[in-house]
């Protein structure tokens, strides 16, 4: 009886709700023919609404080793960069917000192949988010473990942030007021 009580409540005070109805797909965010196949099912000419990237970021990195050693064959001892430019361009070309639920660094990534995958390290995210406060073009916002806006003032709270955490959420999208 108290859900019905806060689900009337809820419905009487919001202007917002709509109708919603959300689907879930599994494809490369690279594979053009694969994302316009969903589009065409879904009847979008555009962007998407949102675009969530779980667990996944990690796996955009580059093709190229950033350790300082002589690459295996097989390319399991390397990591690979991340271009932060040519990521966040590309996912916010799929879709108007970029939500990403992303893990740091724990005691292993059970799906890292060749130099992509391996979690984040804390160093790692730092610099992606040293990147996100300093473009413009962006607009960042936090929603786990504290919700609050990403900018140059605010990247000091990211550090400490990411020693108590394992696990981050939030979202990017092109900041409205510049181009």
């Amino acid at each position: 009886m108290c859900f019905s009580q806060f689900e009337l409540e809820l419905e009487s005070r919001s202007k917002f709700l709509t109708d919603t109805s959300i689907r879930l797909y599994t494809c490369s965010l690279f594979d053009d023919v694969a994302l316009n196949r969903i589009r065409e099912k879904e009847g979008i000419s555009g962007k998407f609404n949102f675009v969530l990237v779980s667990k996944t970021l990690h796996h955009l990195r580059t093709d190229e080793c950033v350790e300082e050693h002589e690459c295996q064959e097989d390319e399991e001892c390397c990591k690979y960069g991340l271009n932060e430019e040519y990521v966040f361009a590309k996912l916010l070309s799929l879709g108007e917000r970029v939500i990403i639920y992303e893990p740091i660094k724990t005691d292993g990534d059970l799906d890292k192949t060749r130099g992509r995958g391996g979690n984040f390290t804390k160093k790692e995210l730092l610099q992606v988010f040293k990147y996100l406060s300093e473009n413009e073009k962006y607009k960042v916002r936090f929603i786990r473990p504290q919700i609050f806006d990403l900018d140059k003032t605010t990247l000091y709270r990211v550090e400490s942030m990411l020693r108590q955490v394992d696990i981050l959420c939030f979202y990017v999208e092109k900041n409205s007021n510049k181009s």
